[in-house]
């Protein structure tokens, strides 16, 4: 599996920038903006970018998208093949989930990619995140997923469903992984909690800048979950309470990144 990931981290992006391909792999509660994308798909097969050649890539985005896309569903069916390996070989099932979560990942990112969101690949990708949590309970980053794309498609009573188990699993995990800290501040912000969301961003803002060494990689980690919030913003601008909650908890980040210059 690690061999896997390798290629497909290779793939998506020169050896140079291999931290930024994780992130791209792993889609860990990072939403890049799609002129970020598109430098993505422009790099691959050939070195690093300079910044003319990334603004190059950004104004021709469009035209790139494609490539990315087929790239995507190459290695979505390698990893599909492996799941089902995975599956068959009674594989651990932390190893299940985060294969279920990587194929999940990448039929979101190909929605994304659609010059129209395609919300039959949002069903795909939710089919994915719900396998991997069903997996590994201890999950949250697949649980939150599936509470996110749940209400996404207007599945109240699956985000429902789902909010105490992602619940639980991110209270269990946040000793020991502090990114649960955002999973359980979502949420809230999901849950319409304006002050429980951003009290649980703040413990996740300050665990960042205690356990994440160098301002830079603090910056990435709260400046992601800055990006996510302000997705989640545009994304459900018609229903206020979350709405409300991603805008009040966004002005922690606001705050916190300004603390981290």
């Amino acid at each position: 599996m690690r061999d896997l990931l390798s290629g497909i981290r290779r793939q998506l992006a020169p050896a140079g920038n291999e931290a930024w391909a994780n992130e791209v792999v792993y889609s860990r509660y990072r939403y890049e903006s799609l002129d970020e994308l598109a430098v993505v798909a422009c790099q691959q097969g050939r070195a690093a970018p300079g910044q003319r050649d990334r603004e190059e890539c950004t104004r021709g985005r469009k035209v790139e998208w494609p490539a990315f896309i087929a790239a995507l569903d190459e290695e979505t069916r390698k990893l599909s093949d492996l799941a089902t390996r995975l599956k068959a070989s009674g594989a651990e099932p932390k190893a299940l989930a985060e294969t279920y979560g990587l194929l999940a990942s990448m039929q979101r990112r190909k929605a994304r990619l659609r010059s129209e969101e395609d919300d039959e690949e949002l069903r795909d990708a939710l089919f994915w995140y719900e396998k991997g949590l069903q997996a590994d309970l201890n999950s949250h980053y697949c649980g939150i997923n599936v509470v996110h794309l749940a209400l996404r498609l207007r599945d109240q009573k699956k985000a429902d469903e789902y909010q105490p188990v992602v619940r639980l699993s991110a209270r269990n995990q946040a000793e020991r992984d502090f990114w649960a800290l955002a999973t359980a501040g979502e949420l809230e912000v999901y849950a319409g909690d304006k002050e429980r969301a951003a009290d649980l961003y703040r413990r996740f803002a300050q665990a960042v800048a205690e356990k994440v060494e160098g301002k830079a990689a603090i910056g990435d980690a709260l400046g992601a979950s800055k990006r996510q919030l302000e997705e989640i913003v545009v994304l459900f601008e018609d229903r206020e309470p979350i709405r409300s909650a991603a805008e009040g908890s966004k002005r922690v980040f606001e705050s916190a990144i300004r603390r981290n210059a």
